[in-house]
C-alpha cells in the first residue's frame, strides 16, 4: 500500500513537472511580447480614466478659448496685447486669492522659480515669434508648422526626457498629421510668407514651443509641483514681462477708458475669456503632467485643427471638398498617435520578467529534485 502511494505521489508530481515546464516555455517565448501588457498592469499614480478626462477638460477649454478670442477681437475695441494682459492678470488674483484663503498651498522655493523664469522665458518667446510670422504669413502657413511641433518634440522626448523611440505607426500618425495640414493650406488656402524673414521668424516659432513643450514637461516629472504651483508659478512671472512687452508696443494706450466704457455684452465676453483663460492654465498643467510631451504638443494641433474644421462647417468660411478632407485627415491620422513608453518603465519590466523566470525555474527545480528523493 505504502510502495503504490509512493508511485501515485511520484506520477503526480512528474505531471506537475512537466506541466509547469510547458508553461515555463510558453512564458519564455511571450515573455517580451508581454512587457507592453506588464506595464498596463503596474500600479500607476493615474488611470486612463483620469487621462482621457484631463485631456477633454484642456481641449474644452482651448476651444472655448480661440473661440472666445475671435470673438473679442471682433467685438472689443482691445489690442492683442492688452486682452492677453487682461486675461493673465485676472487668473493670477484668482490663484492669489484661493492661496490667501487657505484653499491652496503654495511652496515658494528659489530653485522652482529659477527653473520657472526658465520656462516663461521660451513661453514669451513663443508668443512673441507666432505674432511675427503671423505679420508675415498667414493663418494657414502658421497652422502647418504648428502641426510639424509634434515631430520635433518627440525627438526631444527620446533624447531629453528618457522617452523610446515611437513606433511606427505613431511617427506615421505625426508625419500624417502634418503632412494633411501642408495639403489643406496649400490647396484651400493662400500659402505665403514673405521671404527668407518670414520662414525664419516660422522656425523660430517650432524652436520656441518644442523647447517650452520639452522643458515644462521636465518641471512636470522632476520638480514634483502640483498644478495649482505650476499655474501660479506662470501666471504670476509671466504678468510682468508681457505687462512690458504690450506697454512698449503701445497696445496698453487709453486701456482703462476702454475697460470703463464696455457694455454689457463685452463685459461678458472678456470676463468670459479671462475665466477660461484661467480654466486653460490648470488643465493645461493637469494634462502635460499626465501626458507626455508629444503627446501634449500634438493634443494642442488637433485642437486648433478641429476648430479650424468647425470654422469651415459651421461658420461663413468656405472651403472645398479636398480641403474638408485634409482637415479630417489631420484628425484622423492624430488619433492614431500612441505615446510612447518610459525606456526606465521597459528596464523595470525586464527586470519583472527576469526575476519571474528565475523563480519559476527555481520552483520547477525543486520540484524534480522531490521527485528524485522521493524515487
Amino acid at each position: 500500500l505504502a510502495s503504490c502511494r509512493c508511485e501515485r505521489r511520484i506520477l503526480c508530481r512528474c505531471i506537475i513537472s512537466y506541466r509547469d515546464a510547458f508553461s515555463f516555455k510558453v512564458y519564455i517565448i511571450g515573455s517580451f511580447a508581454s512587457i507592453k501588457q506588464r506595464m498596463k498592469k503596474k500600479k500607476f499614480n493615474t488611470s486612463n480614466d483620469k487621462k482621457i478626462q484631463a485631456m477633454a477638460f484642456y481641449s474644452l477649454c482651448s476651444s472655448s478659448m480661440l473661440f472666445l478670442n475671435k470673438l473679442a477681437a471682433s467685438r472689443l475695441d482691445l489690442y492683442p496685447g492688452a486682452l492677453v494682459v487682461v486675461q493673465i492678470l485676472v487668473s493670477t488674483s484668482i490663484l492669489v486669492s484661493l492661496r490667501l484663503c487657505g484653499i491652496i498651498s503654495v511652496n515658494w522655493e528659489w530653485k522652482k522659480i529659477r527653473l520657472f523664469t526658465i520656462y516663461i522665458c521660451g513661453f514669451i518667446a513663443s508668443i512673441y515669434s507666432s505674432a511675427a510670422a503671423l505679420k508675415r504669413s498667414n493663418v494657414e502657413t502658421f497652422i502647418v508648422f504648428r502641426a510639424c511641433t509634434p515631430l520635433v518634440v518627440s525627438c526631444l522626448d527620446y533624447i531629453f526626457l528618457g522617452r523610446c523611440i515611437p513606433s511606427i505607426r505613431s511617427i506615421l500618425a505625426l508625419v500624417g498629421t502634418a503632412v494633411a495640414a501642408a495639403a489643406y493650406a496649400v490647396n484651400d488656402a493662400q500659402f505665403v510668407v514673405e521671404g527668407a524673414q518670414g520662414y525664419s521668424w516660422c522656425f523660430s516659432y517650432v524652436a520656441a514651443v518644442s523647447f517650452e513643450m520639452t522643458f515644462g514637461k521636465h518641471l512636470t516629472s522632476n520638480l514634483h509641483l502640483s498644478i495649482w504651483e505650476s499655474s501660479l508659478f506662470t501666471n504670476i512671472l509671466a504678468l510682468p514681462t508681457l505687462t512690458v512687452l504690450a506697454a512698449l508696443r503701445g497696445e496698453l494706450r487709453g486701456l482703462d477708458t476702454k475697460l470703463m466704457n464696455l457694455d454689457l455684452y463685452q463685459r461678458t465676453i472678456l470676463t468670459s475669456s479671462s475665466f477660461v483663460a484661467f480654466g486653460i492654465g490648470y488643465s493645461g498643467w493637469l494634462c502635460r503632467s499626465l501626458v507626455s510631451a508629444t503627446t501634449y504638443t500634438l493634443l494642442g494641433v488637433v485642437n486648433k485643427l478641429a476648430t479650424v474644421l468647425l470654422a469651415v462647417l459651421f461658420l461663413d468660411r468656405h472651403a472645398s471638398a479636398y480641403g474638408l478632407l485634409a482637415l479630417f485627415a489631420c484628425v484622423v491620422a492624430s488619433s492614431q498617435y500612441t505615446q510612447a513608453p518610459l525606456r526606465s518603465d521597459i528596464a523595470e519590466a525586464i527586470v519583472v520578467a527576469e526575476k519571474e523566470k528565475n523563480t519559476s525555474s527555481t520552483s520547477t527545480a525543486s520540484m524534480i529534485i522531490d521527485d528524485k528523493s522521493c524515487t
